[in-house]
Order: C-alpha cells, then structure tokens, then sequence
C-alpha cells in the first residue's frame, strides 16, 4: 500500500468514525491529514523531477560516449594508469619558446632514437627551440650531455 493510499485510508476512517470536524480532535486530525496530502502531493512532483532528471543524465551520459569515441578518448577508469600517466608526463622535457613564448613539451627520446641530427620546432610559430647538434652536458633533454652513452645502455 503506497503513502497516498494510506492517507486516504485515514480520511475515510475518519469520515467513517464520524469525527466532528469542529471539535477539537477533529481540527487537529483534519490537519493533520491535510499536510500529509500536500507532502504526498509534493513527493509526486519531486518524484516527476526526479525521473526527468535521469533520462536527462542518461541523454548526456550517451552523447558524452559518443563525443569521446569521436575524439577517440579511452576509459581511464583504472587507477594504475593514471599514475602511470601523470609519470609519463615528468618524462617529457618542457622548452619555453624564445620566438613566441609558447612553452613546447617534447620527448627526450626522440634525440636517442636518431644518429642523424634532431630540431625540434615550436607548435606555435615553427621556429626551431631545440637543435640536438647544440646538446650538451648542461642540457635539459635527459641525455646527460651524451646522447651515444645512452644508446648503449
């Protein structure tokens, strides 16, 4: 039996019982029974919110897995790869660009992976913020200033 039908069972009861609805019993059970009406009344409405609300959300949560299908993102969902994402990114080497000022990021690995001299250019204005040909022992792309000793490792 649902709230509603319960209050209603009260209203008949008392109508039933013949509760003298001037008395002062009947006032406060007539009352009482009002305010019940009205917070049913407004547990259906809130209840109707309530619904809409989801499929809502449920709209959303759709179009959102869509959007990152599109964009081709992945469930990171597993705590392990965050860490290992947030230690990937200590991994690249960040170049303030003296043309444009745009901060560059870019993996050290890329100098190792070439004998052949590498230039990194800026994403922003293309002018070249690294030269593998000027890397030397104070540089900040990881190689220790020897990027042959690194190979052989």
């Amino acid at each position: 039996m649902s709230i509603k039908e319960k209050v209603a069972y009260l209203s008949g009861l008392m109508d039933g019982l013949g509760f003298d609805k001037d008395s002062k019993e009947g006032k406060m059970f007539d009352g009482i029974l009002g305010i019940l009406e009205e917070i049913i009344d407004e547990m259906e409405d809130m209840e109707e919110d309530l619904d809409e609300l989801e499929e809502f959300v449920e709209a959303l949560d759709e179009d959102l897995d869509e959007l990152e299908d599109i964009l081709g993102f992945e469930d990171d969902d597993d705590e392990d790869e965050d860490d290992e994402d947030e230690d990937d990114e200590d991994e690249f080497v960040s170049i303030k660009c003296p043309s444009c000022g745009k901060v560059n990021l870019f993996d050290p690995e890329v100098l190792w992976e070439s004998d052949d001299e590498v230039e990194v250019l800026c994403s922003a204005c293309d002018a070249v913020i690294f030269s593998s040909s000027e890397c030397g022992e104070d540089c900040d792309c990881g190689c220790g200033g020897d990027k042959d000793d690194e190979d052989e490792e």
